[in-house]
């Protein structure tokens, strides 16, 4: 596992640098940042991190699943171990380590929560077991697919934190973070699922995962399908109340960004789900 291991920590210390380097002197650039507090403008480095990384790995994660999709069966899919594969799930551990790291020092300036840390954790987690045990690496990269919404959910929050949520922009970007969101983290999970079905009866799945592998990436799919669903209704609400402040106060600052979870995942990213 030499080139993953490399990956990896290239990848921890290159997002690193773009977090607290990169993106720190872009932004004194932009009088909107020099407003923030200190602590908002932690959040501010970790989220255009956060951007940067969803975008690269979504991109690859789409053309790695499609490409694979094509040309093999689903036979293949359990041992499918192809080099940009491999370099995307690494390339994604080492932003979360980063990601993780970066919460756990600034904790209550970059306000993480439990279900960060959990999907961090968790997203880790089943990425190295499918490196490791070199199985299931096509459903790890189409985990990362649901990254595609992460972006979204930054840029909503920085549109609220520089006081600019009675713009266009700020209503859009809230329609294409939502839609995005339903459509990359919940309308896939049926044909998902329905893909591990079958996948799970062939002889090259029975051969090659083990009872450990199996329990381990299925009941890490589980959490992180219900994980998305949960963030989901919540986004919803949100929209709802947003779109029709009289059935109920207008969202709080941060109901209206209650999404901002999502990130790695971003945030993440996204797991091994059945994806």
């Amino acid at each position: 596992m030499f080139l993953e291991h490399s990956v990896i920590i290239f990848s921890y210390f290159f997002h690193l640098f773009v977090c607290s380097v990169l993106v720190r002197i872009i932004s004194q650039r932009f009088q909107c940042y020099k407003q923030l507090d200190a602590a908002k403008k932690k959040q501010w480095f970790m989220r255009w991190t956060s951007v940067f990384h969803a975008v690269l790995v979504t991109a690859l994660g789409i053309a790695i699943v499609i490409n694979v999709t094509a040309k093999y069966s689903v036979e293949d899919y359990t041992n499918w171990f192809g080099i940009l594969g491999r370099i995307n799930i690494a390339w994604s551990i080492g932003y979360m380590l980063h990601d993780l790291v970066w919460m756990m020092i600034f904790r209550q300036k970059v306000e993480a929560t439990l279900p960060s840390y959990l999907h961090h954790i968790v997203a880790i987690a089943a990425f190295y077991l499918c490196l490791y045990f070199h199985v299931l690496l096509y459903y790890a990269n189409f985990r990362i697919i649901t990254e595609f919404s992460t972006p979204f959910v930054n840029i909503r929050w920085m549109l609220s934190v520089t006081n600019r949520k009675d713009t266009k922009l700020y209503f859009y970007n809230g329609i294409t973070m939502t839609a995005t969101f339903f459509i990359f983290r919940i309308c896939m999970i049926p044909p998902l699922w329905v893909s591990v079905c079958y996948v799970m009866q062939t002889t090259s799945y029975k051969e090659s995962v083990n009872i450990f592998e199996h329990v381990g990436w299925l009941s890490f799919s589980v959490f992180m399908d219900l994980l998305n669903i949960v963030w989901m209704y919540k986004m919803v609400k949100g929209v709802l109340t947003f779109i029709n402040p009289s059935s109920s106060r207008r969202l709080r600052d941060d109901d209206a960004v209650c999404l901002e979870e999502a990130r790695s995942s971003d945030e993440l990213v996204t797991t091994v789900t059945p994806d």
